[in-house]
């Protein structure tokens, strides 16, 4: 039987005791083990850390892994004494290195450059072991490298989509957070009621409905991946 490892950030690990995250509804709704990896606040980088001390692990015959994809503007830098800062988040920032990261580095282009590097770390991380693996963006999106390329065939959504655009009728790059200022009224009160049907109030968490729906998108897509000849 095959044993499923979910990666990626507080989407994947559940904010709420009382909410079960989509990766534990969608391996219950298959019937397969797993492990719920997540962690609060990861970022695309920091997954590529936690994942080697799983990868020896693991076992070609029976587990897959599947990498729920955080924010491109998550990202690690190091100052000139080796000393690791977190960009993107609250905690652990260096304020002269973000200034420069986000005054001259950070857009679209250049995160999903990155990102789509540390993804094929990923990747062949996986190939080298036989083990299988999957990547679906959570709630933001990337630019695409046709050079810095995983196969289309281990995503189980594009990389210009998202699972947070499965839930909302906006898309947009991270459709939870960004101030998108040409809305028409209408098109916001649409879009408003899509998220307080889905979305925890006042957070840019999915609710339970919002991981149950969720969970059956990723249980539809994993079922033609998962018995399907390899």
């Amino acid at each position: 039987m095959k044993k499923l490892y979910w990666f990626g950030d507080s989407w994947v690990s559940g904010v709420n005791p009382n909410i079960k995250p989509f990766p534990n509804l969608a391996s219950e709704i298959l019937g397969l083990p797993y492990e719920n990896l997540g962690v609060i606040a990861t970022s695309i980088d920091d997954m590529v850390l936690a994942f080697r001390l799983y990868l020896d692990r693991l076992s070609p015959n029976t587990d897959v892994v599947i990498f729920c994809l955080t924010s491109a503007y998550r990202i690690n830098l190091v100052d000139k004494d080796g000393k690791l800062y977190r960009m993107g988040w609250s905690a652990n920032i260096n304020v002269e290195l973000g200034k420069t990261w986000n005054t001259y580095f950070a857009n679209d282009y250049s995160t999903s450059y990155l990102a789509h590097k540390s993804i094929s770390l990923l990747y062949y991380m996986c190939q080298s072991q036989g083990i299988e693996c999957y990547f679906v963006n959570s709630f933001s999106t990337l630019k695409s490298y046709k050079n810095l390329f995983t196969p289309t065939d281990t995503w189980l959504l594009p990389p210009e989509e998202c699972l947070a655009n499965e839930l909302l009728s906006i898309i947009e790059p991270e459709p939870l957070i960004i101030d998108i200022s040409n809305l028409d009224n209408q098109t916001w009160l649409d879009h408003k009621k899509l998220l307080d049907q889905y979305f925890i109030p006042h957070d840019t968490h999915p609710n339970q409905l919002g991981n149950k729906k969720i969970a059956e998108l990723l249980t539809d897509k994993l079922k033609l991946k998962l018995y399907e000849p390899r």
